[in-house]
Parts: C-alpha cells; structure tokens; sequence
C-alpha cells in the first residue's frame, strides 16, 4: 500500500482544529505533526486550505439488501457511502425478508462481507411476537432494536402497547424508535383524500404526516423509556416540538435519551415542495421553516446527538 504525506492540512478532531501534517503508511496514519519531513517512495499530497476530517458514521441507512437490489445493493450503496466521506454504517431492518432474528442480521452480514466498501452494522426490527429473538441477539454484532412506532417502507410496525412495552423493559441494546400516530396520520389521510381524492399533491405529505404525528408518538417513546430505564434514540426528528422532549436532558456519559437528525429535514422545508415535488417525500414528511430552524439550532447546541442520510 502506498504511503502518503499529507502537507498543511486543518485537521478537524473532537470539536477542534490544527494545522499540521500527516504521514500515512501502510494505510494506517503513523504520525501527525506541525512539519514532517517527505519520506522515499511517499505519494506527497499539499493539502493549503483542505481539511482532514474522521471517517463519518452514518447510523441510519437503507442499502435494501436483500429482497430490493433493484432499489440499491450493499456495492451501490456503499460505493455512495465512501464517495461522501462515510466509512462505516448502519443498515435498517426493513428489507425481504425482514431482519427481525439473529440468523437472519448473519445473512445480511455474510452479503456485506461480499461486496461492502466500508463498514457495517445493523439493527434488528421489533414485531409483536420476536421478543424472543431479540433476547438472544448478541450485543456485540447487533447496534440497535428498530421498534417502528408508526408504519412505513415495509410491515415492521409494532402495534400491540404490551409487546412495545416488552421490547422496552428487556431489549440487552439500545432502541431506536421510528416515531410516528398512524392513527393521526389515517385520519388526516381520510380527510385529505376526501378533498383531493386520489391526486393529493406533494406537499400535502407534511400534512398528513404532521407534527401532532410525530410529537404524540416520540412522546409515547419517551415517557416509555423513563418508565424503564430503556436507552432510547428517536430517529429522524423533524418537529421543534418534539425537541422539548430532549431540551432538559444534558449530555453526559450515562445519558439515557438521545436524538437525530436526518440531512433532508436540515436542508429542506414545506416551501420546497414547490421545486421538489417527490424528491422529498419521506416519512417523517419535511415540516416548516420553523422546524428546520429549530433543527439546526438544536443540532449546534448539542441538544441533537447524531445526523444521519436514512
């Protein structure tokens, strides 16, 4: 393997910045310093005004493998993956079949093992009847219980409030909740449908899919996670009100209850709907300006702990 001098760059470590040189050999960086000397047989990159950053962790990802390679493959993927600066990821349950037992998350790691260009892990999805798989899951090879709270790509939605409750009292791993009322988001889908029948425009997704959605189920998750001592991680935030629910909880090493947010809810708002259309249809929809800003806000403030793609 090549070795490589890399010449006055910023590097971005725990919040900080230097500038400095590194010396990479055999693909492992040897030595970082304010001025190293260039070694024989050294590939000499000047880095003036580039900066040098980890490899990202990306904690929320569909590669769709198996059962939807016509939609994205573990190579495909992952090739995106290392192009954007992301070297290790974690892949969602909802896949064909779906990875709701141990044998089947192996399967999944046997195909990544193939074909992967970065690194991978996965979580298990919850259902109302595999409490018994998830307890003989093993920590080490499994990141996250996926309890989908509401439904979306796929059949993962847990329904049952004592099978919920379960996976919450006796998961050996952290939950991350997928949180949205299908009962909100049926009947806001009845009305709307009853205006627009079946050409409902794009933007109207915010509507259907909106913050009393989002904010009564992570509500629901929270207080659930208080009650018994689960760690929990609400994915893909997308409302200021759910916010509150993590506001008054500083970080510290034995913190319990933790938030993401996704790319697409920090970049866009309902008014690109206009100019977007369906490229931004997701579930949680896309909220206000109101909401982006206060994502943004809270993501700098230290108030949201992880950004992921989904």
């Amino acid at each position: 393997m090549e070795n490589i001098l890399i010449k006055n760059a910023t590097i971005v470590d725990s919040g900080q910045t230097i500038q400095a040189d590194v010396f990479i050999k055999d693909g492992i960086i040897e030595k970082i310093d304010s001025s190293i000397s260039l070694y024989p047989n050294t590939k000499l990159i000047m880095a003036d005004n580039q900066y040098i950053l980890p490899g990202v962790i990306d904690t929320h990802v569909h590669f769709r493998e198996p059962g939807m390679t016509n939609k994205g493959t573990f190579a495909s993927e992952s090739a995106a993956a290392v192009a954007g600066g992301v070297t290790t990821v974690v892949d969602m349950p909802n896949t064909i079949p779906s990875a709701t037992t141990p044998e089947l998350i192996e399967n999944k790691y046997a195909i990544a093992e193939k074909s992967s260009l970065v690194n991978y892990s996965f979580m298990i999805g919850a259902t109302d009847k595999n409490i018994d798989d998830i307890l003989r899951l093993d920590p080490r090879r499994i990141a996250a219980v996926k309890v989908f709270l509401g439904s979306s790509t796929g059949n993962l939605c847990i329904k049952e409030p004592s099978a919920i409750e379960k996976v919450f009292v006796s998961s050996p791993i952290l939950i991350a909740a997928h949180c949205e009322d299908d009962a909100i988001i049926k009947e806001n889908l009845a009305r709307i449908k009853a205006e627009y029948g079946d050409n409902i425009p794009s933007y109207m997704h915010s509507e259907i899919r909106n913050e009393e959605a989002c904010y009564k189920s992570s509500q629901y998750a929270v207080e659930l996670a208080k009650k018994t001592g689960a760690r929990l991680h609400l994915l893909h935030i997308s409302t200021k009100k759910e916010l509150s629910l993590l506001q008054n909880i500083a970080y510290n090493s034995t913190k319990k209850i933790t938030g993401e947010a996704c790319i697409h809810h920090l970049f866009f708002n309902q008014t690109d709907y206009s100019s977007k259309d369906n490229l931004i249809k997701v579930n949680p929809s896309i909220k206000t300006k109101e909401d982006q800003e206060a994502l943004w806000e809270a993501l700098l403030s230290g108030c949201l702990d992880t950004i992921a793609t989904d």
